[in-house]
């Protein structure tokens, strides 16, 4: 929990009273025994004397006036940078209320996929992003981009990314083609500096796919009853150079599937070994069987909580957390496998009719989990056009499936190595 610094105790008049006549005193008794000894030494006459005296008084008289200009010089400049900082904090917080209102609502649950996304600056403002556009029934596209440096110059970059993915996706929905024509229009506008690194979904619950392409992102995880599936990075950052062309990869979507995609400052706030540690994390979530909004609050509190790169002092990163999940219907295989979990874990051997539903259970049942002020809320329900084809072709790709840590309470999210390959190919 952060707040404003403790205010330091103000001393009173009175011990400043008390403190200046004593410092009147010790001075005056110090010019005593100085002119005592200047006479024992010097033995001056009266008017030596008288012409000492003057100096001192006047030495003293012009010290004062000094001090007191100076000081009232610096009261003057500290009330000239306090009307400065005012002014700069008055910015910074319209630019943040501005980047927050670049964050899209999100799309409500449509064929059982629900949306959640959390989203924490490491200052008034920062350089991650996502959007979220539905683009037809059951099938929407996802980016989550991250700014290079930090800030006010990276959250300046913002809203060019915004507009131009937006247009983009009005005209293409595939994820190679999305982030290819992405990043050349930033860099025509940007010459390279700033760059981001960006991963670009569409998650289609119709046809049970997801398609992405990434450039230079954290990779994005799907993890479900057919284990961790991995989205890595197919290229280098977007806006970097001329001419790139990204490849597509794809997994295979089920339903009870939890996807998580992440900033960097995420993995690095869990730790040196922050890939492996989300991605056991994100089986565990999974293997819960929670809402999109609960593994997003799992996932952001995780990294908030984590401890950071090692021997990296007052460490601080945005952090930025998108989640989608597909809700396991009703009287599928899936379902019926979260009830034999249920029934097994409780050890209550209850019947099929009395033990919770896949849908119930797919409610967090931790009392910790609260909403997050920052998470969107859902908008009035969207309608778009039919996509319209892409012009341009993207590679075949694979799956890519890992080991990970997952609860013993259930065998059958153990992940298996796959044969597939995942898309490698270079632009």
């Amino acid at each position: 929990m952060t707040g404003s610094p403790p205010r330091l105790p103000q001393p009173g008049r009175w011990p400043i009273a008390v403190e200046s006549a004593v410092v009147a005193v010790c001075a005056y008794l110090v010019a005593g025994v100085a002119e005592l000894g200047i006479i024992r030494s010097f033995q001056p006459t009266e008017l030596e004397l008288t012409w000492i005296s003057d100096a001192l008084l006047a030495t003293a008289l012009g010290g004062a006036v000094y001090l007191w200009r100076h000081l009232s010089a610096t009261r003057r400049e500290l009330a000239v940078q306090e009307r400065r900082r005012l002014v700069l904090d008055t910015q910074l917080a319209i630019a943040a209320e501005m980047q927050r209102r670049l964050l899209p609502k999100m799309p409500p649950p449509d064929h059982g996929v629900q949306w959640a996304a959390d989203l924490r600056p490491a200052g008034s403002v920062g350089g991650d992003f996502y959007d979220i556009v539905p683009v037809g029934p059951g099938r929407a596209m996802a980016l989550a981009a991250d700014v290079s440096g930090k800030g006010v110059p990276a959250a300046m970059a913002l809203s060019t990314v915004r507009a131009a993915f937006r247009s983009i996706v009005s005209e293409c929905h595939e994820p190679a083609c999305v982030l290819t024509q992405l990043s050349a229009v930033l860099y025509d506008q940007w010459g390279g500096d700033p760059y981001l690194t960006a991963l670009v979904i569409a998650v289609d619950a119709v046809a049970g796919r997801v398609t992405y392409a990434n450039a230079g992102h954290p990779a994005g995880i799907v993890a479900g009853w057919d284990g961790l599936r991995l989205l890595p990075a197919l290229g280098p950052p977007a806006a970097l150079l001329p001419g790139i062309e990204y490849q597509a990869g794809a997994v295979a979507l089920r339903p009870g599937d939890v996807g998580v995609l992440v900033s960097d400052g995420v993995t690095e706030g869990l730790g040196d070994t922050g890939a492996s540690s989300l991605q056991q994390l994100v089986s565990r979530i999974a293997a819960a069987g929670p809402t999109a909004h609960a593994a997003c609050t799992l996932v952001m509190n995780a990294a908030r909580l984590g401890r950071g790169p090692t021997g990296v002092l007052d460490w601080q990163d945005d952090l930025t957390v998108v989640v989608f999940a597909l809700a396991a219907q009703e009287g599928t295989a899936t379902a019926r496998a979260l009830e034999v979990r249920y029934r097994t874990s409780t050890g209550t051997g209850a019947s099929a009719s009395t033990a919770p539903t896949a849908l119930s259970m797919a409610k967090p049942t931790c009392s910790s989990i609260q909403p997050e002020p920052m998470l969107a809320s859902a908008p009035p329900p969207h309608t778009s056009a039919s996509p319209k084809p892409c012009t341009r072709t993207r590679s075949a790709a694979g799956m890519l499936s890992v080991r990970s840590a997952l609860p013993p309470t259930n065998p059958r999210f153990q992940p298996t190595p796959s044969n597939s390959k995942a898309a490698s190919s270079r632009p």
